[in-house]
């Protein structure tokens, strides 16, 4: 028979003391296997009690912090962006915020998905520009002529598109960035577990 285990409620760490040794064990090391006569028992008593099991299932989802902006594109590249299909945002500025964003649409009132800002390269070179015609999603060198005096490329990774947008309010005069409010931060967290 397996050893037997039991959770400490309110502990919050997930480990269980083994009732044999007294040491403390990871939901991962233990080898509970029920006898042949105990199988009822042991799907109404799983190891470490239903409080335990329901802590397991928790940690199969993947944690998703709040994400408090967005970033308003204009169509299509803001849909070629949550496709993974355009690496690099185009832009005349550089910037320092990094992590996770939503993609917002422009003029759509609506976050289409998001993606993560891991860095920023620039100012580029002509030829850097042109070479990384796929990072900025167009089909082909069509345009190599930069597009800004001094033009930063916004490289974007994760890229999530969601299976329903989820409508804000823009704010007036909002150009490049938004403040989600929490209600909407709090939508968007739903949207992106579904």
């Amino acid at each position: 028979m397996g050893r037997k285990v039991h959770s400490e409620r309110g502990t919050g760490d997930n480990t269980f003391t083994d009732r044999k040794s007294g040491s403390r064990v990871g939901p991962d090391e233990q080898d509970y296997q029920p006898s042949a006569g105990s199988q009822r028992e042991a799907w109404k008593n799983p190891p470490g009690g239903m409080a335990s099991a329901s802590l397991r299932l928790e940690s199969d989802y993947p944690k998703i912090s709040p994400i408090g902006r967005g970033l308003v594109i204009r169509q299509p590249w803001a849909e070629m962006v949550v496709r993974g299909q355009k690496t690099w945002e185009i832009r005349g500025k550089p910037t320092r915020i990094r992590g996770d964003i939503a993609i917002i649409a422009a003029g759509s009132g609506s976050i289409i998905g998001t993606c993560r800002i891991i860095s920023v390269r620039g100012p580029l070179s002509s030829n850097e520009y042109a070479l990384a015609y796929t990072e900025r999603g167009e089909a082909d060198v069509e345009s190599p002529e930069m597009p800004y005096l001094k033009t930063y490329a916004w490289v974007l990774d994760q890229a999530r598109r969601l299976n329903s947008p989820i409508p804000y309010l823009h704010p007036k005069g909002a150009v490049i960035w938004v403040r989600l409010s929490e209600p909407v931060q709090a939508a968007l967290q739903i949207g992106l577990m579904a």
